[in-house]
């Protein structure tokens, strides 16, 4: 007779669905925290359980495991857009059935040891090697789709009017959505978007605009002892970047309050962009003034 443990089917649910669930909010970007996560993860291992007990049978359903998955989600995001909630359970069921895939087919090759109930595959063990190699193997798969899509995605030739935000100040700059602008802070990981100094010296302190106005802004030991006397030290950044003609490269960034742009009609708004500041020209004909991160349209508030 073959024993199912029940202790042993909630930590390997656990895991899973955890590292299902980070996986889709970090290839979505919809804002969540490690205790939603964790919540979400523990419904599902509970869900695994319930499932045996002869008067819960009703649960193992089709019906009750797509709402498994639809409270799984809302757990995790809560999403108060019908948008944001079908694109959130597409990128969960994308990833889940993609890990399923590898995880079988590791299974098969290693001859791996299982049993089928209740339509759940337990494992006899739970060899932790096969798990992380599916991980590793499920995350670069889907990253490398991942940014082709997004990549193939995104037109070239969007122009829209970008409004950034700090202490309080505004500007409104025309910008261009540039798939070649795959600028991070290196720190933070933040998305940067690239702008004109003319179009936002505006709301730069005293102390900043002279750094551009005195062509001082490659050097950085000056920089660095002006900007510990600025009222901007924390929003202070160095972005690195490289480009034809220029390798290893540094911009003076630094971080906004906030940015909002109309994308497809819709408005849209992200904090704590870095705003990396150029002090030529990014359009030879002025048609825009700054590049926009294409990540920030994975963004959503």
């Amino acid at each position: 007779m073959t024993y199912i443990y029940g202790d042993i089917i909630i930590i390997q649910n656990i895991i899973i669905n955890y590292t299902i669930l980070w996986l889709t909010a970090y290839f979505s970007k919809f804002k969540t925290n490690k205790v939603k996560i964790i919540l979400a993860s523990f419904t599902g291992a509970c869900y695994a359980i319930l499932i045996y007990f002869p008067l819960l049978n009703f649960l193992n359903n089709l019906s009750m495991k797509l709402c498994l998955s639809v409270l799984m989600i809302f757990i995790v995001f809560t999403p108060f857009k019908i948008k944001v909630f079908l694109k959130s359970l597409a990128i969960f069921y994308l990833i889940s059935f993609i890990f399923g895939g590898i995880g079988f087919a590791l299974i098969c090759m290693t001859n791996t040891r299982g049993i089928v109930s209740k339509g759940i595959f337990h494992l006899y063990d739970f060899p932790l090697g096969l798990f992380f190699l599916t991980c590793i193997l499920g995350f670069f798969i889907i990253k490398y789709s991942w940014d082709l899509i997004r990549k193939k995605g995104l037109n070239k030739s969007i122009i829209t009017v970008l409004n950034i935000f700090i202490d309080g100040n505004q500007v409104e700059i025309l910008t261009l959505f540039d798939t070649a602008n795959f600028l991070y802070e290196p720190i933070s990981k933040l998305p940067v978007i690239i702008v004109e100094y003319d179009f936002v010296k505006e709301i730069l302190p005293l102390d900043i605009k002279k750094v551009f106005i005195d062509n001082l802004e490659r050097d950085f030991n000056l920089i660095s002892e002006i900007i510990k006397e600025s009222e901007w030290l924390q929003r202070f950044r160095i972005i690195p970047f490289s480009s034809i003609g220029e390798q290893n490269g540094l911009l003076i960034g630094f971080k906004t309050d906030r940015i909002t742009y109309f994308y497809k009609k819709e408005k849209k708004e992200i904090d704590n962009v870095i705003m990396a500041i150029y002090k030529n020209h990014l359009s030879e004909d002025g048609e825009y003034n700054a590049l926009i991160h294409p990540e920030v349209l994975n963004y959503n508030l």
